[in-house]
C-alpha cells in the first residue's frame, strides 16, 4: 500500500512537472514570435522611420558621388551597391539615391544656371550628410538586402530577381518617410514609378 501510494506522489510531480516545461516552452515561443513581429514593426510606423532606419538612409547620402541629371543629383550606375567589401556601412540594401533641388528661391544654389549646376558636383558629392538635408530633397529608393540575391561573375555581388519590392524614402520636414512601395515585375514599370515619383517631390 504505502508503494502505491509513494507511486502515485512521483506520478503527480513528475506530471507538474511535465506541465510547467510545457507552459515554459510555449511562453519561450510566443515571446520568440512577440519580439519577431516587435523587430519587424518598429522600423517603419504610420510612414515615419525610426531612427535606426533613419541612420542607414542618412548613410546612402554619403555613399558615393553625385552627377547631374536634369533638375537632380544621382548616384550613377547602379547607385549605393550593397556589398560589405566596397560599402561596408551599407547594410540597408541595393539604394537608387537621390538629391532632388528645391525651389530654386529657397537654396543656395538660386543664382546657378543650368549648365554651373553641373560643376557643382564636386562640391555636392563631399558634403556633410546634414548639409544634403538642408540643401535638397533626399529621395532613396531601396531594395532591402533580404531581397537580393547573390550573383555569379556579374559586375555586382547582390542584385534582385523578379518579382521584388521596391521602397521609395522621402527626407521631409526633417525626418524621414516611406511614401511608397512597388511590386516590381518589369523594368519599364518600375522606371515609370520612379518617375513619377521624382515628379512628385522635386522643385517642392
Amino acid at each position: 500500500m504505502k508503494k502505491l501510494i509513494v507511486f502515485i506522489i512521483l506520478l503527480n510531480v513528475v506530471v507538474v512537472c511535465k506541465n510547467k516545461a510545457v507552459i515554459k516552452q510555449r511562453t519561450t515561443q510566443k515571446d520568440t514570435i512577440r519580439l519577431k513581429k516587435t523587430e519587424s514593426s518598429t522600423t517603419i510606423k504610420d510612414g515615419v522611420v525610426d531612427d535606426l532606419y533613419s541612420k542607414k538612409l542618412d548613410f546612402t547620402l554619403a555613399c558615393d558621388s553625385f552627377v547631374y541629371l536634369n533638375d537632380y543629383y544621382r548616384i550613377p550606375d547602379y547607385g549605393c551597391i550593397y556589398d560589405s567589401d566596397l560599402n561596408p556601412k551599407n547594410i540597408l540594401g541595393m539604394a537608387d539615391v537621390l538629391l532632388l533641388l528645391k525651389h530654386k528661391d529657397k537654396s543656395f544654389y538660386k543664382n546657378y544656371s543650368e549648365d554651373e549646376l553641373y560643376h557643382l558636383e564636386d562640391s555636392i558629392s563631399k558634403m556633410k550628410i546634414e548639409e544634403k538635408k538642408v540643401n535638397f530633397i533626399p529621395i532613396v529608393f531601396v531594395v532591402e538586402k533580404e531581397e537580393l540575391k547573390k550573383n555569379v561573375n556579374s559586375e555586382i555581388k547582390y542584385s534582385p530577381t523578379f518579382p521584388y519590392t521596391k521602397k521609395c524614402f522621402v527626407f521631409k520636414n526633417k525626418r524621414w518617410f516611406l511614401v511608397d512601395s512597388l511590386l516590381v515585375n518589369s523594368k519599364k514599370q518600375v522606371n515609370i514609378w520612379i518617375n513619377k515619383k521624382i515628379n512628385l517631390y522635386k522643385n517642392n
